[in-house]
């Protein structure tokens, strides 16, 4: 089996079934900044702006009455 190493306090430790078995741990997830897109619905400044940013995508979708597919919470399930 191929070996899978980490740095652990600036050491490569080797991944071993006990250490994948172990829960990671809880830390917030980054994300960078999204690569410019050309806006495809109207904005109030005018037909396909250039968005650079999350927070303006997030305003010209809340601006336009968009509804980002694929972010809808999850309704909760039916009993067995």
């Amino acid at each position: 089996m191929k070996r899978t190493y980490i740095m652990r306090d600036g050491k490569l430790v080797e991944i071993t079934e006990e250490l994948r078995k172990t829960p990671a741990s809880v830390a917030p997830a980054v994300f960078g900044e999204i690569a410019p897109y050309e806006f495809m619905g109207e904005s109030h400044r005018g037909n396909h702006e250039i968005v650079t940013s999350r927070t303006r995508h997030k305003e010209l979708l809340r601006e336009g009455g968009y509804v980002e597919v694929g972010n809808e919470k999850p309704k909760e399930l039916r009993g067995n």
